[in-house]
């Protein structure tokens, strides 16, 4: 299997995930589960129930819209192509980070610039 269709795999695996995720966030809400807090560890457990979701809603569908622009990318063909300097992005950096869409020395070079 070549490193674009593992990508691609990967990619559409988490996507899959995070759909299921939302969904069975909001119905456990809905349905008076447990709480948000509970089953999101990662957020804040001072916020409300409704804070949490919209936090972990608006992060997870960040995350989607990062996944469906890297499988466009892959389908484009242009998926290692640097947004920033149009060199190719390192497979060690997209293996870590698979919606990378800038090369690490584009990347710092933001960082720096904030």
């Amino acid at each position: 299997m070549s490193v674009r269709d593992q990508m691609q795999v990967r990619l559409l695996e988490r996507r899959r995930i995070l759909l299921r995720a939302i969904k069975d966030i909001k119905n456990d809400v809905l349905l008076g589960g447990p709480s948000v807090e509970c089953l999101l560890e990662e957020c804040d457990h001072s916020s409300s129930s409704s804070e949490t979701l919209d936090l972990s809603e608006n992060t997870r569908k960040r995350e989607l819209k990062d996944i469906e622009h890297a499988l466009t990318r892959i389908n484009d063909g242009n998926y290692r192509q640097c947004t920033g300097c149009g060199q190719c992005i390192s497979l060690i950096r997209l293996r870590l980070l698979p919606t990378a869409v800038t090369c690490f020395a584009c990347r710092e070079a933001q960082k720096r610039s904030m």
